[in-house]
């Protein structure tokens, strides 16, 4: 964090007026990370680099820092007790860990239905602007909790492929 003011002026000099997001971390979760998120922007603040932070970032992980997670309270205590301290745009810029169909059975909300509700919830409750899936796709022919649809070689159009007449 201390560094930040110095590389701003370095990449500003170099005619590159960029902003950073941060802090980056696991996700709001009413407790030790939506309070170390808090100390984060504390710290930025502190050091004077506040101005060159454009997009407070944080990620939808359950404490494990994999399960996909929060609901409306967390992202609420985010906003209010974080976020709007600030006056940033939130973007949450990481989740993972869906199962690959519409609906699971059990308690556990993944798949598109549960990823649909998180994203609501996030930006309903959170005033997030931004809602990010870890990839979209990793070159694997299958969809997997951790890419949001399959890819493969055969699936990849070449647009400078001419189309057969014959």
């Amino acid at each position: 964090i201390e560094d930040t003011p110095d590389v701003m002026r370095r990449l500003a000099a170099d005619g590159i007026t960029t902003k950073i997001i941060g802090p980056e971390d696991v996700g709001p979760d009413s407790g030790y990370f939506t309070h170390m998120s808090g100390l984060y922007l504390d710290g930025v603040q502190r050091t004077g680099a506040m101005s060159s932070l454009g997009i407070i970032a944080t990620h939808g992980y359950a404490t494990d820092g994999q399960t996909p997670s929060f609901g409306r309270t967390a992202w609420s205590d985010y906003n209010q007790n974080v976020a709007s301290q600030y006056g940033l745009p939130v973007w949450q810029t990481e989740s993972s860990g869906d199962a690959t169909t519409w609906l699971t059975s059990g308690t556990a909300q993944t798949g598109g239905l549960g990823m649909a509700l998180r994203i609501h919830d996030a930006m309903v409750y959170g005033h997030t602007s931004a809602w990010l899936y870890w990839q979209i796709a990793d070159g694997s022919a299958d969809p997997s909790q951790y890419a949001m649809m399959g890819s493969s070689s055969a699936d990849i159009k070449d647009p400078n492929r001419q189309r057969s007449t014959d």
